[in-house]
């Protein structure tokens, strides 16, 4: 069911990518790649029908536990759901803790990604994302 969200995904289909991943999270609600995929769609989906901000926040919240908070991805995730629910100045935090996660991996193309939504968030813009285009440049959690 991850798998079939993220195809859903590619072929801009992303409410029936949101079916999928529900689908999935029901059969193991601690899966943090699907708790990871579910929040970046409700966060940042250029469709404002498809987003669901306070949503977002609860299955990045999730992932982010489940992973300790160690993880760039999760941390950038958590990021833009705050920012789509207006929380810009947690948003702006949590992005920094990514910058920091992925400066320390020596991802130096992850930080300049990161940076430039910080400077978003800073605005008080949140981040949109088109998911039919390549993959995100931030690594995904395995």
């Amino acid at each position: 069911y991850y798998l079939m969200g993220k195809a859903r995904l590619r072929q801009g289909q992303s409410a029936a990518a949101l079916a999928s991943f529900r689908d999935a999270l029901r059969r193991d609600p601690n899966d943090v790649q699907t708790l990871a995929y579910l929040a970046r769609v409700l966060a940042a989906d250029e469709n404002a029908l498809v987003r669901n901000g306070p949503e977002a926040v609860v299955s990045a919240q999730r992932a982010n536990e489940l992973t300790g908070s160690g993880q760039a991805f999760l941390m950038a995730t958590l990021a833009m759901a705050y920012a789509e629910t207006g929380r810009f100045n947690e948003a702006t935090a949590t992005i920094g803790k990514a910058i920091e996660l992925a400066a320390a991996a020596g991802d130096k193309e992850a930080v300049a990604e990161l940076q430039s939504r910080l400077r978003r968030y800073q605005a008080g813009q949140p981040y949109r994302e088109n998911f039919t285009n390549a993959p995100a440049r931030i690594s995904a959690p395995e």
